[in-house]
């Protein structure tokens, strides 16, 4: 099974949805049994598997310290959830961590293809792990290609073309002189 929306997604409209309020319980965000607040708020239905990985991201956004419990609430005090300083920052950048950061600014859409390759390793469907290193590999494919053009490596002083690489199909090899 595909996710129908991205982990990161689902991260930015927790934080979202924290960011518009005080408090919210994470129960009635995920909802008990039913439709919760947050697929409300991406107007999709999560499937168990979906709404236990909205679980995770909750898990994972306090442990990175983007949300915290606020401990105000007698009887569910690790549940009622804020969003922190650094949480209002991930969301107002779009970026939850520093690699996030560093791929917005190279291109945006390298943040795509790596909630994309996160979202294919988390899928149950057979070809996924061989879907996320696909992503994974195109992902760094494309920041070698933007930061380091072929054209700017031949260029470079002592490139030379390996015999592996003459004989493949043009894969290049630079060794210093």
């Amino acid at each position: 099974m595909q996710l129908s929306i991205s982990e990161f997604d689902i991260k930015m409209a927790i934080l979202d949805m924290l960011s518009k309020t005080k408090q919210a319980n994470k129960f009635n965000m995920l909802g008990r049994g039913g439709r919760g607040d947050l697929e409300n708020h991406l107007k999709v239905s999560f499937t168990d598997r979906e709404k236990a990985i909205a679980g995770m991201a909750f898990e994972q956004l306090k442990m990175d310290g983007l949300i915290g419990p606020t401990y105000k609430d007698i009887i569910d005090p690790e549940n009622w959830l804020e969003i922190t300083d650094a949480g209002r920052k991930a969301f107002n950048r779009r970026a939850l961590d520093d690699l996030d950061e560093a791929l917005r600014k190279i291109d945006p859409a390298l943040c795509k293809l790596r909630h994309g390759a996160i979202s294919a390793s988390l899928s149950t469907q057979p070809d996924s792990i061989r879907q996320a290193a696909h992503s994974a590999r195109e992902l760094i494919n494309q920041v070698l290609h933007i930061l380091a053009p072929l054209d700017d490596i031949k260029q470079q002083p002592g490139f030379k073309l390996s015999k592996e690489a003459s004989r493949s199909q043009g894969d290049v090899v630079s060794s210093a002189s």
